[in-house]
């Protein structure tokens, strides 16, 4: 099995458990910055769950 380099298994697991918990902390919009944002998965599938905030990946 190859991996890409774009891709984080990791992240594909925990991104949805890290956003139910933010959708039950922050209000319904917002503007928030992610620092080493690596892949882009969690800003990716964060701005997805939460449509009302702007997001800042720290990485390219």
């Amino acid at each position: 099995m190859q991996i890409q380099p774009d891709y984080s298994p990791a992240a594909d697991r925990n991104k949805q458990a890290i956003l139910d918990v933010l959708v039950s902390v922050v209000p319904a919009q917002g503007n928030a910055l992610e620092i080493a944002s690596g892949t882009g998965q969690h800003v990716a599938w964060f701005a997805y769950g939460l449509p009302g905030w702007a997001w800042q990946p720290s990485d390219a």
